[in-house]
This record gives structure tokens, sequence and C-alpha cells, in this order.
């Protein structure tokens, strides 16, 4: 920190796309690498390390010797002297440039499917038996509209608040069978009560989800 100087292992100058430099780099060459958007990120994670002797992660593009951009994650902590005055940084950094392109990816399709979604008028919602969690989208929130966002409601919640009383029994015995053994792909049909008094028809399917190796899950639409 006194001299600002930055010293390299000869892999993090390989990941850089550079040439090992015996001399090191300077505060300013390293900053000339990375992109002007990110700077505030690496600026602000060096001033919380500073202020704790905790690690302390940045996530920020920083430009080859080719010209491409990576993602790094970096970890630093603070080294002090014997008075607790801070005069180093003391770091890892890893390449996350492809979990970074496999999360934009997926958020990608998130919005293309939550597009098509509401275009199609197609709820999406998935449960987990054990724990029970389940979680619906926009699209499910507009078919049963008696129930408010963010949060999907219980089972026990949704069939006394949105299901005709007729079809209560009915629904209740083949959810809880599906749910407990179900291994196929299964289909049924309800009314839905509306806030405005109204009732709609709708198709519920669901299938397991055979990919998840944890607790059991369902997923479907409607």
């Amino acid at each position: 920190l006194r001299t600002g100087r930055i010293s390299f292992s000869d892999h993090q100058f390989e990941l850089l796309g550079i040439l090992p430099r015996p001399q090191s780099l300077s505060v300013d060459e390293l900053r000339a690498l990375i992109h002007p958007d990110d700077l505030p990120l690496v600026a602000a994670a060096n001033k919380r390390a500073l202020a704790t002797d905790e690690p302390v992660d940045s996530e920020a593009r920083y430009r080859r010797g080719d010209g491409t951009w990576r993602y790094f994650l970096s970890r630093r902590v603070v080294e002090r002297d014997a008075n607790g005055q801070p005069i180093a940084f003391v770091g890892v950094t890893l390449d996350t440039t492809e979990r970074v392109e496999h999360l934009r990816h997926a958020d990608e399709l998130a919005r293309r499917l939550d597009s098509a979604s509401r275009a199609a008028g197609i709820g999406i919602w998935t449960t987990t038996v054990d724990p029970v969690q389940t979680d619906w989208n926009a699209q499910m929130f507009a078919l049963f509209d008696r129930h408010q966002t963010p949060y999907a409601p219980s089972f026990r919640d949704w069939l006394q608040e949105s299901v005709h009383p007729d079809d209560r029994a009915r629904i209740r015995e083949l959810t809880h069978a599906y749910f407990a053994s179900g291994d196929r792909q299964s289909e049924m049909e309800l009314r839905a009560l509306r806030k405005d008094g109204g009732v709609r028809w709708i198709v519920l399917r669901a299938d397991v989800d055979r990919e998840h190796a944890g607790s059991r899950r369902v997923y479907g639409i409607a």
C-alpha cells in the first residue's frame, strides 16, 4: 500500500494474458485493465477491506493482453504491521467468466420463458415436497387472483381460497396422492374462484422433476 506496487504469481499473469514481470505492476497499470464500469466496485471492495480484518470479495471485468474481457473474482484481506496499520493486501483471484455467462444465459432464458408464459396465459409453478416450498410465476397469480404476490400460497390456503367448494375434496385427494408417489405426468381440471365473484375453468398439468437429486420436486403449468 505504501509503494503502490502489486506482486502477482505466474498464474495470475497467465490469467491476465500478459508476460510475467519480475518488477511487478503498479496500481495504475492494474486499474487500467479493469472495465470502467467496474472500477467503483473494486474501489469499494478495497475500502471495505481496509476497515476490517475479514476477507472481502469483488467481481469485475479485466481486459486480457489479447483485448478480450474476463470476469475475475478477487478475494483480499488486509495485512497489518505490529501497530495495526495496513501495509498490504494479500489475495487470490479466480476466473469466473464461464459461471457469469452461464447465469446470464439462464437469466435470459428465464425472461423469455416469462414473456412467453404471459403471452400464452400460462401459469408456471414448482413445488418441493420436503420441506414444502412452492414458487409461482406472475401468470399464476393472474389466474388465481385471490392470492397476492410475491409469495405463493400454501396448498391449504390455495385450496380453501381459490378452488370451488365442489372440487376441493377431489383436488385434495388427487394432489396428495400425486405428491406422495406419482411418477408420471398428471392432469386435473378444476373451477377457480375469482376476486370478482366469477369462476374460471383451469387445467393443471404436473410432472416429477427426475433430474433433481434432492427432495422430491414437482413442476407444472396452469
